[in-house]
């Protein structure tokens, strides 16, 4: 049993909106153009292997994409006259980024990163090390000794260091 694609009507000012994402080469990303294509097509009733043939986008891809701009369409036009914000190329292009939670979750979490910096602001010598500065092998370890992180690099601590320096 075929299933049907979500249906997208797009106002005017939608397709100025997703045609200006379309040309934009600084702004947007590659994936932000292919998403705006998927969903200017749709909007104009092509189905998805429609769309696949014509822009060499996978089915799939097509139809993640038709459904989830529906999806925030549809909750934006729910909401209330007063809390709804005005039609943007901001809001569309929320609509076509991706998820928030992708990619590697961090390991140190905040609270561990600011015992590190902590441990960075005392002497070394207080933690009976012969040296006056901490180098970040030197910081790493002690971190690891005191049962702050299992695991730590010594370019993480670089980092931490650099970004709070």
């Amino acid at each position: 049993m075929a299933r049907t694609a979500t249906p997208i009507e797009l106002d005017p000012i939608e397709k100025d909106i997703l045609q200006n994402i379309l040309r934009s080469r600084k702004t947007a990303g590659k994936e932000q153009r292919e998403r705006a294509q998927i969903v200017l097509a749709a909007g104009e009733n092509l189905t998805n292997k429609q769309i696949q043939a014509q822009y060499g986008i996978e089915v799939h891809r097509v139809g993640i994409w038709r459904n989830r701009f529906a999806e925030h369409r549809e909750f934006w036009k729910q909401l209330d006259d007063e809390l709804r914000p005005p039609m943007s190329e901001t809001l569309v292009r929320l609509w076509l980024a991706d998820k928030a939670g992708r990619g590697r979750k961090p390991t140190i979490m905040p609270e561990q990163k600011a015992l590190i910096l902590a441990v960075s602001q005392e002497s070394p010598t207080q933690s009976g090390y012969p040296h006056t500065h901490w180098t970040n092998r030197l910081l790493a370890k002690e971190v690891i000794k005191r049962g702050i992180v299992d695991y730590i690099a010594f370019q993480t601590v670089w980092s931490f260091l650099k970004k709070n320096n």
